[in-house]
């Protein structure tokens, strides 16, 4: 299996997949998709597990939990970049590294691991780490840099966040630098983060549970030992909270954990290229959308949307599924990719899905208040009925006035409240700058109206 295979099982693990879908992820001809599907399939038939199969335009691959645990634990083989991880995290680990040992247990030549151990000196060149050669037994090393701390700790996360497609002996070497208590730090760390209302996403669930292999490897981040605030009311309920729910925790980790908290890592984080490019992505979609400040909530979800985004990708982390774009978010699609190769970089489409959907919604919530009349046009609704239809929509949107006229007192008028109101809807068909409704529901409203808002935005953009 070569890496294109073991990439595209990844992919169809996790969801039903297109060729075209496919190829959004992996750099890969389509006519070689299913060569590599065959290929696939031989494995899978070999293990007597369900194999892919093709259902109308699309690759399915039926898998439960168990069975691809079961097909990870008889793999073997690592693509390029996991057999250069590999070396890598187990030099930071262990210290030590016998080059002739590691190619007898990723099963390559001496070339191949000597290609994959010179990408591994270039980093550590890099980030400040030094280690001898010790004639007949192998490398050790002398020194960590700081710099090669933080790549240490985000490999790790990325291993951590991909625990369920990886093939011995990266997966041997990751659940030992992990320990055996990982699913427990997974649940306290999700009850912190959720006790003190910070946003819980997977990669900072990771980046929190990495401290304690990192102080284990190399005493942590002294970023994080800083003494200075810890007699502040912030740092207090931080640390009551750390030390309640992780009662079991290291003294050193737990320490560690309520500074990273303190100074809530995520925005000031191990990667500052990757907050600054994200903030710059911000400012360009307000400017696209003509919107000088978004809602705080909602831009700090969208904030970490697209820094999650960005680090997926950079650290080629291929957590996904299908997706399919509409009209409208085919629109911001392209602004998207616009953008992305204005600042030369890249993430996933089914990322790009995902931070359309949440930049919706922070368009819809802003547009949405400046509807303030609409009018509701009706065929058959009683007065007691209307009251109470009246009343509901004021609890779901309580900014607009929404008053009601029956089709025969509209005659001949709808241009003219066309003028006085921002939208018109109807259970008939007018034109179509009327809202056809089906039925009155006042969710169903809801959500007409901020289809149609986030349309108008769209149009009225250049």
């Amino acid at each position: 299996m070569n890496t294109t295979v073991t990439n595209i099982l990844k992919l169809l693990a996790q969801s039903k997949m297109s060729a075209e879908d496919i190829m959004y992820y992996v750099d890969v001809e389509k006519s070689a998709i299913q060569k590599s599907v065959n290929q696939l399939n031989e494995l899978l038939e070999t293990l007597n597990l369900n194999t892919i199969k093709k259902e109308k335009d699309h690759y399915i691959l039926k898998l439960q939990k168990k069975d691809l645990e079961y097909l990870y634990s008889n793999m073997k083989f690592l693509t390029t970049d996991e057999k250069i991880d590999y070396l890598y995290l187990k030099f930071i680990y262990k210290g030590f590294l016998n080059l002739e040992k590691e190619k007898e247990i990723l099963d390559i030549s001496r070339s191949t691991v000597l290609r994959c151990f010179k990408d591994v000196k270039e980093t550590l060149d890099k980030n400040g780490s030094n280690y001898d050669y010790i004639y007949s037994k192998g490398l050790k090393l002398n020194n960590i840099g700081e710099k090669e701390k933080a790549y240490f700790c985000k490999k790790l996360i990325k291993y951590f966040i991909e625990n369920n497609y990886m093939s011995s002996p990266l997966r041997d070497l990751i659940e030992e630098i992990r320990g055996a208590k990982v699913e427990d730090r997974v649940t306290k760390v999700s009850t912190i983060l959720q006790r003190l209302n910070i946003i819980t996403t997977y990669p900072f669930i990771a980046f929190l549970i990495s401290l304690e292999s990192c102080i284990k490897v190399f005493n942590g981040f002294e970023k994080y030992y800083e003494k200075e605030g810890e007699k502040d009311e912030e740092f207090k309920h931080i640390i009551n909270i750390v030390q309640e729910i992780g009662k079991d925790f290291d003294i050193n980790y737990s320490e560690q954990i309520t500074r990273c908290l303190k100074n809530y890592v995520f925005k000031q984080s191990l990667e500052p290229n990757l907050k600054d490019k994200t903030n710059l992505i911000i400012e360009k979609l307000k400017l696209f959308f003509n919107i000088d400040h978004f809602e705080n909530e909602l831009e700090e979800v969208l904030f970490f949307k697209i820094y999650i985004a960005l680090f997926k990708y950079e650290n080629k982390i291929l957590r996904i599924n299908q997706v399919d774009f509409n009209s409208n978010k085919m629109k911001v699609l392209k602004v998207l990719n616009s953008i992305l190769k204005e600042l030369d970089t890249e993430i996933y489409y089914y990322d790009k899905y995902l931070i359309i959907n949440i930049l919706r919604d922070v368009v819809v919530t802003k547009k949405i208040l400046e509807v303030k009349k609409v009018l509701i046009i009706f065929n058959e609704l009683a007065l007691v009925e209307r009251n109470f239809f009246k009343n509901s929509l004021k609890r779901v949107l309580p900014h607009i006035t929404f008053d009601f006229q029956t089709n025969l007192e509209c005659k001949d008028k709808i241009e003219t409240y066309k003028k006085r109101y921002n939208y018109i809807l109807s259970n008939d068909f007018y034109d179509e700058n009327v809202i056809k409704i089906d039925f009155f529901d006042k969710l169903l409203i809801n959500d007409v109206l901020e289809k149609r808002v986030f349309q108008d935005v769209l149009n009225n953009l250049k």
